[in-house]
């Protein structure tokens, strides 16, 4: 399978956030993303995912599974790689490819387990050890999280927010 249909929800993110540059690039995303699967030879399997600004589409690639993120081209992409090249795997998906623009990422696919699917006491485990594991200094010409206006602090309100942990227990975890 090579077509998809773009999510509903991720094309009124796009149109809202993005306006006209966005639906532009809705347009164009169908044959962006076969472009970027004839590239690395992968093979969409399965439905796509969204967020605000991105698809996600899980594919296979030599047997591999993989995912496909293509974001609306934007300077956080590059950052975005960066990271997930600094990292390598350690806490983080593997990046496996990446598009010149930075905007296509193949990634290693994770799951189906989230931190949502095991109990609370393992999910805080999990969640304080890859804390640890990701408290170094941003990679250079990226943006740490601290530096991001907002970011860091609305991050853990949605957390906390969700109900996913108390805050007891995250921070105890974390030391």
């Amino acid at each position: 399978m090579t077509r998809f249909a773009v999510p509903p929800g991720l094309a009124a993110a796009v149109r809202r956030r993005e306006g006209s540059a966005g639906e532009a690039w809705l347009r164009e995303l169908p044959e962006v993303a076969a472009a970027a699967c004839a590239r690395w030879r992968c093979r969409i399997a399965g439905a796509p995912l969204h967020g605000e600004t991105a698809l996600v589409l899980p594919v296979e690639r030599g047997g591999q599974a993989a995912a496909l993120k293509i974001s609306f081209p934007r300077p956080r992409c590059a950052e975005e790689a960066a990271a997930l090249e600094h990292f390598d795997g350690a806490g983080v998906v593997r990046l496996l490819a990446v598009s010149a623009d930075r905007a296509a990422l193949l990634l290693e696919r994770v799951g189906p387990a989230t931190l949502e699917t095991v109990r609370a006491e393992e999910a805080t485990e999990i969640a304080g050890e890859l804390a640890r594991r990701l408290a170094v200094p941003a990679p250079a010409g990226t943006r740490s999280l601290a530096s991001t206006p907002g970011r860091g602090s609305r991050s853990w309100n949605n957390w906390q927010h969700q109900g996913c942990c108390r805050r007891a227990r995250w921070t105890g975890h974390a030391n």
